[in-house]
């Protein structure tokens, strides 16, 4: 083996990618170099790192003076990048936000050059993404928010593994997201719906309830057992066979009277046999699913006349709204909605809780007389 130093790690300022520097006075030519064909200074170290520990082994394989030049070791690719993310991150997720990202991240690549490195991705690369579909038509402003949260939340989580030197989207501007209001159920329709559902004595009428005095989203309502009632307390099972939460994180809901009311009443009507089962069935006494509730819900809605938008997660929103108009405050409005991120809460019901405490601070000082 020649008496030879470790390759040196270099920048091409031609092109920005890194190269391994070799140097051997006994050798002709005395220098070689092999590029390792990445841009990101954290990568290049760690494949100089591979390459040098085999040269000084006397593998032939990283000897540049041998006839078959040495490989670096292969490429992240954003593709790669992608399924990694999903394979650690994914579980985390429920399902169907596991699906929207899935479809989202495919979409993004798809649009990429074959075997981009993930070092190589620039915030150009994303824009053109997030603003233009793959027939070049510009997406709405929501749209546009929507995917680059998702890429975003890809290149930040590189970032943080230490795949890029740095997040190529840290200077990038997020698109505007344009709320629209949030929509809710008046007391009048609630009132109009719970009559029909009463009338014809569905235990649907229950759920519907159980669901505005809690906030639940439906795979969450759907899958409450009575185990996860304790005393005046739900607990929101985050390890559920059958649904997880959004977040992945257990919560606890607080039970108004309204609602003990109402678990009282299932419990009459068809006591259970074990603390595992389901509370909410339907007139078969099988559980309810996500799907045949949503088409149930609507059904009986148009039957007392809501507005066609209406929908079983408008029940949601509705306890957040009567929430934020008593003047509950944002955190517990997060905490009880189940919210990962309080910037959500604060887009959704900020202007509304803002009205309720301006009608507070107005009342309050009525007698003042000022």
């Amino acid at each position: 083996m020649y008496a030879s130093r470790p390759p040196r790690l270099r920048l091409d300022k031609r092109n920005g990618l890194y190269f391994a520097d070799f140097y051997d006075a006994d050798r002709s030519p005395a220098r070689r170099r092999v590029s390792l064909h990445v841009y990101n200074k954290r990568l290049a170290e760690k494949q100089i790192a591979t390459l040098a520990s085999r040269f000084l082994d006397g593998d032939p394989g990283a000897d540049p003076w041998a006839e078959a030049a040495p490989e670096p070791p292969p490429l992240l690719t954003v593709a790669d990048a992608v399924a990694r993310f999903d394979e650690l991150r994914g579980p985390e997720l429920a399902p169907r936000t596991r699906m929207v990202r899935r479809r989202t991240l495919g979409l993004f690549v798809a649009t990429l050059p074959p075997e981009l490195p993930i070092a190589a991705l620039t915030g150009a690369l994303v824009e053109r993404f997030t603003h233009r579909d793959a027939n070049g038509k510009t997406r709405a402003e929501n749209s546009r928010h929507t995917y680059h949260a998702h890429v975003a939340t890809l290149t930040r989580w590189c970032a943080r593994q230490g795949l890029v030197d740095a997040d190529p989207l840290a200077g990038l501007q997020r698109p505007a997201l344009r709320r629209k209001a949030v929509r809710f159920i008046t007391a009048d329709d609630l009132r109009r719906l719970l009559g029909r559902l009463d009338e014809a004595n569905v235990p649907m009428a229950d759920l519907v309830r159980f669901t505005v005095l809690t906030g639940l989203r439906l795979g969450e309502v759907v899958a409450v057992r009575w185990r996860d009632v304790q005393g005046t307390i739900l607990v929101v099972a985050s390890d559920d066979a059958h649904h997880r939460t959004k977040s992945g994180h257990e919560r606890t809901v607080p039970l108004v009277p309204q609602a003990v009311a109402a678990l009282d009443r299932i419990r009459a009507a068809r006591p259970p046999r074990l603390d595992t089962d389901v509370i909410f069935r339907n007139v078969k006494g099988n559980p309810y699913d996500e799907a045949s509730t949503s088409v149930m819900f609507r059904r009986w809605r148009d039957r007392a006349g809501l507005p066609s938008d209406v929908s079983f997660h408008t029940l949601r929103k509705t306890c957040g709204v009567v929430l934020a108009s008593a003047g509950v405050d944002i955190r517990t409005i997060q905490a009880i909605l189940g919210h990962a991120d309080i910037r959500l809460t604060g887009q959704v019901y900020t202007s509304i809780l803002q009205t309720a405490l301006s009608r507070e601070m107005a009342r309050a000082f009525d007698a003042y007389h000022l």
